[in-house]
Formats: structure tokens, C-alpha cells, sequence
């Protein structure tokens, strides 16, 4: 029998409404557990995806850097279990998940939907995560139809890869490194316009 509260226990926690730790605190004091076998009723459906500091670009290599921004959105039905907060230096000495984002819905493809926004709204700056991969991993039409198993993500590997960006998502980021490295304040400094991006480029 294996007591360990398991990575996942959350979901069971969204479904069912029990404090899974609480209970084996419980446990462990002696006392019995706070509910019985036939009050246990499933209601409606979770997902947990575990953000990482990884690159997946780059065969899911760890990544590191300074946690300068970590603003996951509030919305309904979501929770977020994290063990990092805005200044933290990711490191390679640990484990590269930053936290566990996990949504409920009526249905799994509500569900899928809610961790979408969770995702496409989580602001991560200062290290790289996979937050974009498995934003596309929800939207695969087979994932979609639970048509998953540990070989998922090989056999649709080319469809879970990243897109190459368009010359203007390119001039972009190029322009926030730009912004990003520099130290000076130098007036001398004209970097050359984007069409449809701010032409402002000083910090003030």
C-alpha cells in the first residue's frame, strides 16, 4: 500500500471536495477519517497541468533565470498550488516545476476550455516554461476526445511543435531583448521602427 499523497491528489480534491492532506494529518494523529466510503460523490471534472521551467523547444531542458514576473490569472473554478513567487531564482539544483494549475468544470470539455484561459493568461517573465506546449497539447482534437496514453505525446509529436514565429513576432522579440539588455540610458540609441509596435522605447 502506497501512503503517499500522490502529485495529482488535487484533481481528486476539486472533484470531490475532501482535503485529501487533511485527512492523512488525521490519520496520523490517530483519529479516523472524516467521511465514509458512501459519501464520496465526483462532481464534474479536473485538470492538473504542472507548470515548469523548462524549454520545450529544446527536448524539455531545464531552464533557469530570475522569476521577475508571476501573475497567474483569477478565474473560477481555478486553483493554483505554487512553490515559487516573484523574485525566486529558478535554479538547476531542483526540480524545474514552479507550480500545479489545476481548473474544474461541469465537463472535460469545460474543463480543457478553463485551463486554456488559465494558461494563455499565466504572465511568466525572466524564464522560459512550457506553458505555451501544453496550451497546445489542450487544443489537440484526440486529447480533446481523451484519446490519450503514455505515447501521446510521441506519436503527435509534430503537431505539438512550435511554430516558427512570423518576421513580426521575431521583430518583437527582438525588440523586448533589446529593451531587456540594456543597462544605459543612451540618447545616441535608434532602434529601427516596427510598424504597429509602441516607437517608444525608453523605460521612464
Amino acid at each position: 500500500m502506497n501512503t503517499r499523497i500522490q502529485v495529482e491528489h488535487p484533481v481528486t480534491e476539486m472533484i470531490t471536495g475532501l482535503d485529501i492532506v487533511a485527512e492523512q494529518i488525521r490519520i496520523a494523529e490517530g483519529e479516523s477519517l472524516g467521511f465514509s466510503q458512501d459519501g464520496i460523490q465526483l462532481k464534474g471534472h479536473a485538470i492538473e497541468c504542472r507548470l515548469c521551467a523548462e524549454d520545450a523547444e529544446r527536448d524539455f531542458m531545464p531552464a533557469t533565470g530570475k522569476l521577475r514576473v508571476f501573475h497567474p490569472p483569477e478565474v473560477e473554478g481555478f486553483r493554483l498550488d505554487a512553490g515559487v513567487q516573484e523574485g525566486d531564482n529558478v535554479t538547476s539544483a531542483f526540480d524545474p516545476m514552479l507550480a500545479k494549475l489545476i481548473v474544474r468544470g461541469a465537463t472535460r470539455a469545460e474543463a480543457i476550455e478553463r485551463m486554456r484561459a488559465v494558461l494563455a493568461h499565466t504572465v511568466v517573465l525572466g524564464v522560459t516554461t512550457n506553458a505555451a506546449y501544453l496550451e497546445r497539447v489542450l487544443a489537440h482534437p484526440e486529447f480533446a476526445a481523451g484519446n490519450t496514453c503514455t505515447s501521446f505525446l510521441e506519436e503527435h509529436k509534430a503537431a505539438l511543435q512550435i511554430p516558427a514565429p512570423t518576421p513580426e513576432q521575431a521583430a518583437l522579440v527582438l525588440a523586448a531583448a533589446l529593451l531587456s539588455n540594456r543597462t544605459l540610458a543612451d540618447a545616441r540609441f535608434a532602434p529601427p521602427a516596427i510598424p504597429g509596435a509602441m516607437q517608444d522605447w525608453r523605460n521612464e
